[in-house]
């Protein structure tokens, strides 16, 4: 696995293929539990979606299609991660991991953000594994999800070690 197959398409509502894609992901219900409600979406729904958002990929492994990975609630210089998801079959092979890498580099050297967070739904424990491989602890933990934060010039030593592997070359 390299960082080189991993590309962001950036998802676009004018796209029949991207808005199906995004909409067949959000309505699976084996997903369910990583959303904050299980309604299901109509196309409609999805490309309104997609007009409102900016930073919205679809996560391309040697070209094709493996998942969506978003940043939102972008507030001046600090943004959410989210809508992150690695279809089945290629969970377990690296593409989470370097789409994560991938998606906050572009957060911090393209966009310029000072601070990514994340919340999770509690039951999301594949993410929670992942931010813990890259070396994020909790930042705060609410009724309804848990916070972790991500401070530019401020990586944790794990991440640290995976940019300069990947990301740095």
């Amino acid at each position: 696995m390299s960082l080189k197959f991993i590309e962001l398409k950036q998802a676009s509502y004018k796209n029949d293929e991207d808005v199906k894609f995004c909409m067949d992901i959000r309505n699976n219900p084996a997903n369910d539990k990583h959303f904050f409600s299980s309604k299901r979406i109509t196309i409609k729904m999805q490309k309104d979606f997609l007009k409102r958002e900016n930073f919205f990929y679809i996560i391309l492994y040697k070209n094709k299609k493996a998942g969506t990975i978003s940043f939102h609630n972008v507030a001046y210089k600090d943004a959410e991660f989210g809508r992150f998801f690695v279809l089945e079959e290629y969970r377990k092979s690296g593409v989470a991991l370097f789409a994560l890498l991938k998606m906050i580099n572009k957060g911090f050297k393209e966009f310029g953000f000072s601070l990514i967070y994340w919340k999770l739904v509690k039951t999301n424990v594949e993410m929670k594994g992942l931010l813990n491989t890259i070396g994020l602890d909790v930042c705060r933990i609410e009724t309804d999800y848990i916070k972790y934060t991500l401070i530019n010039g401020l990586l944790p030593k794990k991440l640290q070690k995976l940019f300069e592997r990947f990301v740095r070359r």
